[in-house]
């Protein structure tokens, strides 16, 4: 399932009287500007995503556009420990 922004923003709202520290992945985990514009509407609520992110390329075009600010990464798929450590860095 994935939100476009507009319903994700919608719905973090909604739960937002909860407090979530985040919200993981709320529309696809390639729309680097979905993000922005979810992480922008729905502070103090932060957005997590980095799971599906394949490389450090991604995971840097995530953080420069302001996008994110809990970085989930998978070990396995980014291709190891440079990798890892570059992203970290």
């Amino acid at each position: 399932q994935v939100w476009e922004p507009e319903q994700a923003i919608e719905w973090i709202k909604h739960l937002a009287v909860f407090e979530p520290w985040f919200i993981e992945e709320p529309t696809s985990p390639d729309d680097i500007l979905g993000h922005k514009q979810i992480r922008d509407a729905i502070a103090p609520v932060q957005v997590a995503t980095g799971e599906v992110c394949q490389n450090r390329i991604m995971f840097k075009q995530f953080l420069q556009a302001e996008a994110i600010d809990v970085v989930q990464i998978d070990a396995s798929r980014v291709g190891g420990l440079n990798e890892n450590l570059a992203i970290m860095l």
